[in-house]
């Protein structure tokens, strides 16, 4: 599983202000996940390939050293497999982001 939301975007987009102020107000922050029964695959597409191209940036500039490249291109390897795997729209497996962060086009887009 993967942690793809944590807060609640109603109202948290409420509040100008940082996650830690946040946390400093008390306000809960609900944790959503994607899983196996609850998939995200464009959620999870679009972490593997931030986490792939921060590898290629690190590794292209010397940045990090080369274990942390090799486990950022395993998570994103595992995240790919993961979305490839178990397919499904991240509105519908955390209902809440729709408003937000609808994906119009589907995660097709996020397999190629």
């Amino acid at each position: 599983s993967m942690v793809a939301l944590v807060g609640d975007p109603y109202k948290d987009h409420d509040l100008w202000i940082t996650a830690e102020m946040i946390d400093m107000i008390g306000q809960a922050r609900p944790v959503f996940r994607v899983d196996p029964h609850h998939p995200g695959t464009e959620v999870v597409c679009e972490a593997a390939a931030a986490l792939a191209a921060s590898s290629m940036v690190f590794k292209a500039h010397g940045a990090f050293g080369p274990e942390y490249i090799k486990r950022l291109e395993q998570a994103a390897k595992e995240l790919y497999d993961f979305g490839v795997t178990f397919q499904g729209n991240y509105t519908d497996a955390v209902p809440l982001v729709g408003e937000f962060y609808n994906s119009f086009s589907g995660w097709v887009d996020e397999m190629g």
